[in-house]
């Protein structure tokens, strides 16, 4: 091998080993992009889920009281979630 083909054999590699960075970092934002956009589609059906049932528990109060009682377990969900998460 040359002098200047030694010298630029480190820089390649270099060079790349930022490029699979890149990749790799362009790769994981995209992931990230399409968990955002599921996510948020998710909200939005369950948001339209919540609206209907509000309509139709104000006009059972029986099923006002179980869907509180949803909410209250719902909420004990996310709270050990949270916990295990958290530990």
């Amino acid at each position: 091998k040359s002098a200047a083909s030694a010298r630029a054999d480190p820089l390649l590699r270099e060079r790349n080993a930022a490029n699979n960075s890149l990749r790799t970092a362009d790769n994981i934002m995209s992931q990230a992009q399409a968990t955002f956009e599921s996510l948020k589609n998710q909200r939005g059906m369950y948001g339209s889920i919540v609206s209907r049932l509000g309509q139709f528990t104000a006009k059972l109060p029986t099923i006002d009281s179980l869907m509180g009682k949803i909410q209250r377990k719902r909420k004990m969900d996310s709270i050990i979630l949270a916990i295990v998460i958290a530990v």
